[in-house]
């Protein structure tokens, strides 16, 4: 990617492109970008980048035409409405991917359990689990089985991509550069079928009052907001 069509996410990896076009079956552009910090050790974890379907793109407009549409970047900023508004654009099939990309080599057990760890702090998955035979821990069983055909490290600047598909099933794929050939391959790890799963993400890095990356969710707020 040319570096004038791409951002600096952190000095320590790549730029991620304004635009995906691979390894995703359409075009994607950003919508935002930041970085995932643990709070207590106020230690970065990945480059987090949140990007929309460009064939989506004319539709945000009206599926958030609603009574919030006055004061609509406040809303999107307000933790419960947030969460509504965000909520919709899911449950209309709007397609987002998420692009995660560690700033320190790590491995796939550490990726998979802080997805789980991530999905388990929405209040929306709380609400869930407290439903009477709900699928969400079946779900999350299906996201670590996805994981589970891949193991070792994965080094920093490689790329993690979440992508909610049509369905709201959630593809995982996985970006790196062979250490022989040089060229960027990408995999697919799997899908996960149950379509909270990836509603859960998008809402923790979209909406609410503790988004897993602020300058991320701020960014694709106004991003939305613009549309």
């Amino acid at each position: 990617f040319a570096i004038e069509n791409s951002v600096s996410v952190d000095k320590s990896i790549p730029p991620f492109p304004k635009v995906i076009t691979d390894p995703l079956a359409e075009e994607f552009q950003l919508l935002g970008y930041g970085v995932r910090t643990v709070t207590f050790l106020r230690m970065k974890v990945y480059g987090l980048g949140i990007y929309i379907s460009k064939k989506d793109v004319a539709n945000v407009p009206k599926i958030l035409d609603s009574k919030f549409l006055s004061s609509f970047y406040e809303n999107l900023e307000d933790p419960n409405l947030s969460t509504i508004l965000i909520d919709n654009l899911l449950a209309s099939g709007i397609k987002f991917t998420a692009r995660i990309v560690p700033l320190r080599n790590t491995d796939f057990n550490h990726l998979r359990d802080g997805l789980v760890k991530s999905i388990m702090a929405s209040p929306k998955a709380k609400e869930a689990l407290q439903q009477e035979n709900s699928p969400l821990p079946e779900g999350i069983d299906d996201l670590r089985k996805v994981f589970g055909n891949k193991h070792g490290s994965c080094p920093k600047g490689q790329s993690l991509y979440l992508e909610l598909l049509e369905d709201q099933t959630l593809a995982v794929k996985y970006q790196f550069k062979d250490k022989n050939s040089r060229k960027v391959e990408t995999t697919l790890l799997g899908i996960v079928k149950e379509p909270l799963v990836g509603k859960m993400l998008f809402l923790q890095y979209l909406s609410g009052k503790n988004p897993l990356s602020n300058e991320t969710k701020t960014k694709s707020v106004e991003s939305l907001a613009s549309l």
